[in-house]
């Protein structure tokens, strides 16, 4: 394809030098070598969207078959705008961040993983299965210090309250988003400062008032603000 897009711009240098009937054949030449360009660049689309598609399906497979998590982390970092693959994936690494803590760190030696978990939140916000499973995920690994450095260094905050915000009658997600950021509050004054500026200790207060039954939440919302508070007493 390379090739005709050269030969396509050397004809149109050349078309403008010449006048009458070279114009008419260099003319029929164009459009006779855009034809096939354009003939290429769909076939090559299909390709790839027959491909995808492909992937899409062994992706179900892994998942439902294999619960190869690995393989379908490689999906999703291949195709981040296609939803069906970034939910399973999505719900593959939740199942292991349930039931199989030693195969999750060895997911998370991938330096990419968490990008991808919050990539997938950010591309696909109107999804709650992706939503509900991704801040799951995030509610488990962000016990770890480094891990809560890196979602803050992602921009991972925000998305958590901005997911948060939109779900806000979505029990589970306001669940883990409460204990998630009670996770990232603790570890350093940065993590902290980003959270008040989005305005995430007046999101807490509003899931407590929203779901004043659920323990999880009351726990979750009251030991972030409990540790926000320390910190504020120490500026």
């Amino acid at each position: 394809m390379k090739q005709i897009e050269k030969k396509i711009n050397h004809l149109q240098k050349e078309f403008k030098k010449l006048k009458g009937k070279e114009i008419e054949e260099i003319r029929n030449e164009l459009n006779k070598l855009k034809e096939i360009y354009y003939e290429k660049a769909k076939e090559k689309l299909k390709n790839k969207q027959k491909k995808e598609k492909e992937d899409e399906n062994v992706s179900n497979l892994l998942l439902k078959e294999d619960k190869d998590i690995k393989k379908i982390i490689d999906l999703m970092k291949k195709y981040p705008k296609n939803e069906k693959i970034q939910e399973n994936g999505c719900f593959g690494l939740f199942q292991i961040s349930e039931t199989n803590e030693k195969l999750l760190n060895e997911v998370l030696k991938d330096e990419g993983i968490i990008e991808v978990i919050i990539n997938s939140m950010n591309n696909f916000p109107n999804n709650p299965k992706i939503e509900e499973k991704s801040i799951s995920i995030l509610t488990k690994i962000s016990k770890d210090l480094k891990n809560q450095n890196k979602i803050r260094k992602l921009n991972g905050i925000e998305t958590i309250i901005n997911i948060m915000n939109k779900f806000w009658d979505n029990e589970e997600i306001q669940e883990k988003g409460c204990w998630t950021l009670w996770n990232i509050v603790t570890s350093n004054f940065e993590n902290k400062v980003k959270i008040r500026e989005l305005n995430g200790i007046e999101l807490i207060i509003k899931a407590m008032n929203k779901f004043p039954d659920n323990e999880k939440i009351q726990h979750g919302a009251c030991g972030a603000f409990k540790t926000y508070c320390f910190f504020q007493q120490r500026e």
